[in-house]
């Protein structure tokens, strides 16, 4: 199923270039999210997730600005199981959802989201993820 919507992805991307459609640094950094999301095994995440994922994914494949971005990044962490994440993020989650909120810029959503990834466990990633990760933390770093 996860293949399917990475296959779903870029598909919708391609189709995007063909219609001129202009990429926008907040779509670049809804892709990076979306990627991730890939990657979270469905253990790692509540059941109702598979009923919303999809909506989910167009909605954030959609997003034209940070706030939108930031909005659907905090949506996929609230479906995250709390097993599937540092026993930390407790005490940061509040405070991140709140930097989530006031997130203006696609760089400060980009730096959210590789603070939200730092804490989920690499036990809840796939084999893929270890191996794209690095680079992975570079686009985001390298959001504008």
């Amino acid at each position: 199923m996860k293949k399917l919507f990475i296959l779903l992805f870029a598909v919708a991307t391609i189709s995007a270039s063909a219609n001129s459609k202009k990429i926008t640094p907040a779509n670049t950094v809804a892709n990076l999210l979306a990627e991730f999301e890939t990657h979270v095994g469905w253990s790692a995440v509540v059941p109702e997730w598979k009923d919303m994922r999809d909506k989910w994914g167009n909605a954030t494949l959609a997003c034209s600005n940070a706030d939108c971005v930031a909005k659907r990044m905090v949506e996929f962490e609230s479906y995250t199981k709390w097993s599937d994440v540092a026993p930390e993020w407790a005490k940061r989650r509040d405070g991140w959802i709140k930097d989530c909120a006031a997130a203006k810029t696609n760089a400060a959503v980009a730096k959210l989201l590789v603070e939200f990834e730092s804490y989920v466990s690499w036990e809840s990633v796939d084999e893929g993820w270890k191996t794209r990760r690095d680079g992975w933390v570079k686009e985001c770093s390298s959001a504008k």
